[in-house]
């Protein structure tokens, strides 16, 4: 099996990469380099390209593609035609090439942030989607360009990930914890440690990839939310992450405002049923974060 993978240098993409080689021949494609990188052939191109796009599927004939390549804001100031052309029009370009040349499933990875604030909890896929961010948007967008080639046979699975924390993050409230818990220093948290979120482990959004590229399908077009079914406080999560590093740093809260001051609870019953997916219990996975990060990984 040819197993595409966009977004290969990315946090979550080197992941996939990595893992996917057990399933088959992978091209692992980013938007620089090229050659053989392990097990993986890497191939460059700009997804939002049409051209490049299509002599990539032509070359390869994937059979599959699990697509994690997103641009992330960084800054409510970032270029916004540039975020939707590497979102969207790319997401156009990827499905229109792999409906050209026989693809037979793509795996879309989208996010919980397509929910906005909770209007209930625990929030299922029937949750209404409510974007209030341009990259939540983007990710509906997109969402739907799999719906509408779904309609002409092409398989889609769509994943949407909670928060997602494991090795080699550069960024987020897990890592940032348990560096500072590593080092005895003060942990500060916003909003007075009040929202609440989701937290999953990189390694079990893996296994939630490679189950969607196995299972069968009932149709055309699935959604599926990936998690760990554990709702957290920051605070709570602080706590932990102290507990387990065995850290003595304080936990201090200020109560400034927040854009995400709300609570965030996953329910991932579907995920469970349809592809058997059973996430890490949490203490395991933030251990497991924990002596990475002393053994420098």
């Amino acid at each position: 099996m040819n197993i595409l993978v966009t977004g290969a240098a990315g946090f979550l993409g080197k992941h996939l990469t990595k893992a996917a080689t057990h399933l088959g021949q992978v091209i692992a494609v980013q938007r620089n380099g090229d050659g053989m990188a392990g097990d993986q052939t890497v191939e460059r191109a700009d997804l939002s390209r049409f051209e490049e796009v299509r002599s990539l599927f032509e070359h390869w004939n994937p059979d599959v593609v699990l697509h994690a390549a997103a641009r992330i804001p960084q800054s409510p100031k970032d270029d916004v035609f540039t975020f939707f052309d590497d979102n969207v029009r790319a997401t156009v370009n990827i499905y229109h090439c792999a409906l050209l040349t026989g693809v037979r499933r793509i795996v879309f990875s989208s996010s919980m942030s397509v929910y906005g604030q909770p209007q209930s909890l625990p929030v299922n896929e029937d949750h209404p989607v409510l974007p209030n961010t341009p990259y939540a948007l983007s990710k509906i967008q997109a969402e739907l360009i799999g719906r509408c080639y779904a309609e002409s046979g092409l398989e889609t699975t769509v994943l949407r990930y909670s928060g997602i924390f494991g090795a080699g993050q550069r960024s987020g409230a897990v890592p940032a914890f348990i560096m500072r818990c590593l080092q005895d220093v003060p942990l500060t948290l916003n909003a007075g440690g009040r929202p609440s979120s989701d937290f999953v482990w990189v390694e079990d959004v893996v296994q939630a990839n490679l189950l969607a590229l196995q299972y069968s399908q009932e149709c055309n077009f699935e959604v599926m939310n990936i998690g760990s079914g554990v709702e957290l406080t920051i605070r709570q999560l602080a706590s932990k992450i102290r507990d387990l590093c065995g850290s003595r740093s304080a936990i201090e809260t200020v109560d400034d405002s927040s854009p995400r001051d709300f609570r965030f609870s996953y329910d991932i019953g579907r995920a469970r049923k349809r592809i058997g997916f059973v996430p890490t219990p949490m203490d395991a996975s933030l251990m497991e974060c924990i002596r990475q990060k002393q053994e420098g990984k």
